[in-house]
Order: C-alpha cells, then sequence, then structure tokens
C-alpha cells in the first residue's frame, strides 16, 4: 500500500495499560467534580506578533508545525494560508489558491501539519469542505513554486463530513463527524474516528455524546489520548484511543443537558503535558469565545486559570521554544504570544502563597468558630448561572407623589437577585452579616437572605429615598460578614426619572 505521509504505529499496548491503570484504587477515578479557583492575570505576560507583511482579516485560526506558525484567513479570496517561522516569528509566505478550481480550496475544514517519514519535509493535509475533498501539500514546494499542485486524497462524502480533523497517522484520525440531513438546514455532530485513506467514518464513544451539545476536542499523540470539552456543557473527557473514557470532569457549572444559550468551552489544545480550554461562562451570543484558559495536566488535574483579559478566537502550541500563540478577536491585538511555562510558574507560586496564608489563618484561628468550605460570599443573578461584579439599575422611575415602598423612608425600590432556591443543595446559614453600608446618602439596601446557597446572596433590594435627585448616579454596596477579611463591593449605577 502506498502510504501517503507517515507509517502507521503501534499504539494499543499503551492504551490498554492507561485504562487499566485508571481503573484501578478503591475510589472512583473517573467521575470527578472540580474547583476552578487558581486564576493568574496573564494580559501583561502577552507580547504581541505584529503582522505587518500581509493583510490577514480578524477571526483567523492558526496552526503549527515544526517549522511554522500557519495563520489560516478564511475571509481571504486570494492565497487562504500565512506561513511565518517559529520561534523568531519571521514572514515566510503565502499559498493554498482560493476558488472552487481542481487545485483551489473553497472552504477550510482543517489543516494538519506532519512532517514525513518518507523525505523528512512538512506537509500540509487540508479538508476542503467547499469542494468536498481532502489533499496534501508539500508545505516548501507550495511556497516558492507558483504552479505547484497539491496531491489529492479522497473525495469526502457528502453526508458526512469530517470536521475538526486531528492526524494520527494514514488510517487513523479524529474529527467531529458533521452528518448532514437531506432536505434540511440543520445537521448532527459527534466525535469519530477517520481514515484518511479511505474516507471512511466511524463512532467514537458514542455513548458519552450529549444531545445538542457541541464537542470540540484535541489529541495528545504522545499519549494517546483524546480530550473532549463541552461547548454547552460544563464538561471535560479524556478518552484512550479505543473511546474509554479515563476521566470524566464535571466543572463548577456543570448541569447534566446541554444548555443552548450558555458556552462554556469555546476551544480546547493539547500543550505537551497540558490540557488547554478555553472557558468563557458567559452567553453564547454576546460571550461565545472564552477569555480564560482552564490548564489541567494530561490526567485532568486542575492546575490554574489564566485570564488574558482578550476573546481567543484560536491558538496552538509550539513544544519546542515553549510558546503559545494566540488569535484574539479584540481590536488593541490581533495576534499574540505567551512563554506558557513561565505563566504557569507564577500560578504555582501564588497557589504556594495561598496555601501558606491559608495555614497561618487557620492556626491563628484555632479554638474560634469556623467557616469551614464556605467560599467568600458573592452576588448570584436572577437565572442562578451568572455572578454580579457590578449592577447597572438602568432607569429607575420615581412616582412624583412619592408613596413610600415596603422599605421605610423609600420611594422606589429595584432587586438586584431573586428567585425560588428552596429545592437548590447546599444550604449554608451561618453566615452572620454585620450592618451593610451604601452610598450615596439617598440609596438604601436591605439584605434578605432565606440562606445561602454556597456563600452566594441571593436576594437584594436596593432602595431610593425621597431625597433622590433626578439624573445619573453612581454608589457602592458594601456587605460585610463576619469571619471575611473584606466586605462585598457592589458598583451600581443608574438614571432616575420622575413621572
Amino acid at each position: 500500500m502506498n502510504i501517503y505521509i507517515m507509517n502507521i504505529k503501534a499504539f494499543l499496548p499503551a492504551a490498554l495499560l492507561v485504562a487499566f491503570f485508571f481503573s484501578c484504587g478503591e475510589k472512583d477515578q473517573v467521575n470527578i467534580s472540580q474547583k476552578r479557583n487558581n486564576v493568574i492575570d496573564i494580559c501583561g505576560m502577552i507580547e504581541e506578533f505584529p503582522v505587518e507583511e500581509v493583510l490577514i482579516h480578524s477571526g483567523a485560526r492558526l496552526f503549527g508545525g515544526d517549522r511554522y506558525l500557519y495563520i489560516e484567513d478564511a475571509m481571504s479570496t486570494d492565497k487562504i494560508t500565512s506561513v511565518f517561522s517559529i520561534p523568531d516569528g519571521r514572514y515566510i509566505g503565502q499559498f493554498m489558491d482560493f476558488g472552487a478550481g481542481p487545485n483551489e480550496i473553497a472552504s477550510v475544514g482543517s489543516i494538519n501539519l506532519v512532517t514525513s517519514e518518507d523525505d523528512g519535509r512538512e506537509k500540509a493535509i487540508v479538508v476542503d469542505f467547499g469542494n468536498y475533498r481532502t489533499s496534501v501539500y508539500d508545505v516548501d514546494s507550495a511556497l516558492i513554486d507558483s504552479t505547484y499542485t497539491p496531491r489529492r486524497i479522497n473525495a469526502l462524502d457528502k453526508t458526512y463530513l469530517p470536521s475538526h480533523y486531528v492526524y494520527v497517522n494514514d488510517t487513523l484520525g479524529f474529527t467531529r463527524k458533521i452528518t448532514i440531513r437531506p432536505g434540511s438546514t440543520r445537521f448532527g455532530q459527534a466525535l469519530g474516528k477517520y481514515n484518511l485513506l479511505t474516507g471512511e467514518i466511524t463512532d467514537f464513544a458514542p455513548e458519552e455524546h450529549i444531545e445538542k451539545n457541541q464537542s470540540l476536542f484535541d489529541v495528545s499523540k504522545e499519549a494517546q489520548r483524546v480530550v473532549e470539552v463541552g461547548a454547552n456543557v460544563d464538561i471535560v473527557v479524556i478518552y484512550d484511543y479505543e473511546g474509554n473514557v479515563l476521566r470524566r470532569i464535571k466543572g463548577p457549572n456543570y448541569k447534566p443537558v446541554a444548555e443552548g444559550w450558555k458556552s462554556y468551552f469555546s476551544n480546547v489544545k493539547i500543550a505537551g503535558p497540558y490540557i488547554l480550554g478555553v472557558y468563557s461562562g458567559g452567553d453564547w451570543n454576546t460571550e461565545g469565545n472564552g477569555k480564560r484558559i482552564e490548564v489541567l495536566d494530561i490526567d485532568g488535574n486542575y492546575i490554574a486559570t489564566l485570564d488574558t483579559g482578550r476573546e481567543i478566537r484560536d491558538m496552538c502550541y509550539h513544544k519546542p521554544s515553549g510558546i503559545l500563540w494566540f488569535s484574539f478577536l479584540n481590536n488593541d491585538m490581533q495576534f499574540g504570544t505567551l512563554n506558557l511555562e513561565e505563566a504557569l510558574k507564577q500560578a504555582e507560586n501564588k497557589k504556594i502563597k495561598t496555601e501558606s496564608a491559608a495555614g497561618n489563618e487557620d492556626a491563628d484561628n484555632s479554638g474560634t468558630d469556623s467557616l469551614g468550605d464556605v467560599p467568600p460570599f458573592i452576588f448570584l443573578s436572577k437565572n442562578l448561572q451568572d455572578t454580579l461584579t457590578r449592577f447597572d439599575i438602568g432607569v429607575v422611575r420615581i412616582p412624583k407623589e412619592r408613596s413610600e415602598t415596603v422599605f421605610p423612608d423609600t420611594v422606589a425600590s429595584i432587586t438586584i437577585a431573586s428567585g425560588n432556591f428552596n429545592d437548590l443543595p447546599g444550604k449554608v446559614d451561618k453566615i452572620l452579616f454585620e450592618p451593610t453600608t451604601i452610598t450615596p446618602s439617598f440609596l438604601n439596601s436591605r439584605i434578605d437572605i432565606p440562606f445561602m446557597l454556597n456563600g452566594m446572596i441571593t436576594l437584594v433590594r436596593i432602595g431610593f429615598t425621597k431625597d433622590a435627585p433626578e439624573g445619573d448616579f453612581q454608589g457602592v454596596v458594601e456587605v460585610p460578614a463576619k469571619g471575611f477579611d473584606k466586605p462585598l463591593i457592589l458598583p451600581v449605577s443608574g438614571t432616575i426619572v420622575y413621572d
């Protein structure tokens, strides 16, 4: 058989060994719930990677090989892919013509970079959704020869498409299997295995598929693992190559059903021994792309949360240099780089300091009342999902007659957070609140707490006294509680209008 890219490697014994290792032990090593609270601000550690030689539209995707960084511009109507050397970022050139012709690419589904064992040259395997075919480019030849013709491997089945294909060898790869439904604009998707030579797609761990959840994944060839994260479910699942679940990790916002309006993970990449999951936790329409990276080790153990402060469109990791490359959606920086190990060193140092401070505090508070595992308290919004760090009240309409409401000396009131929480677990009723203060003087507040849900305040109202002036205002609510070093501070703002 003519092998196009690489010879097939034996991997099954190692995969079985990993599965056996995780099956041992008395505790459930597969299903775990995970808190992620070691947050590091890395915005200042990210260095801009300026692209001055060529115009690349916003939203570009990144692909990394051994020698080059590839930036795919889906909006280009000329050359689709720009190439830069790694790690110095020197511009090399462009290749991959856009179009519907026999040697052109209409819509890139995925690009895999592989160093051929036959000639040691870097190859680009390109899945083309628009022309329904898979082609292979010899990168160096394509960059210098304007008449270069890529080699076509096979045609794609128009019923099943390999979205986000990750190459392992010629007959084994993993993909997000897109099922086109005849006569409909809707489609289904789930993980699958893809044979590059035959074009066959078979199901992969179908019993783990969560209905209406968009799955994102990456593959560690060194550890022979597939890591899947949920776009609409806060979950990370680690498989071996045979589809056996090694770890099923439920995040702090996990629910067993997909939330279509919610965006949890928006990307995932394997970076050497680390799993990097881009996390949002916000509304799909406004916060579909995350700004934070949840870092786990290859076994799924939590390490840190890296806050980039920017919407991440894509990223790729260059293992020899340890550099993580970013494509952002923010205007201030389109592309950036991060020394991943340096960022994780900061995370480890913070963790050590936090644990040390916690140990000292425990020693100082021995013999006194303890809050146990109760976290610092926060405001919980009405949808039971989001937390409030700032509350914009909007327009507050106060009747000119200014009749008092249920609050003493109050002519209008606004509820910040409320809801029926009686069926929720985690009641905490040993937190003792001290008098709340609120500024300016024409605002007052009342906190009604039938109980606390894991430290979350479930009902807060802000009142306006008869002295409230018409126009814009800004204020601050401070909620102190016994046992906490600092009060909870919630900035509030709005506009007062008299009807």
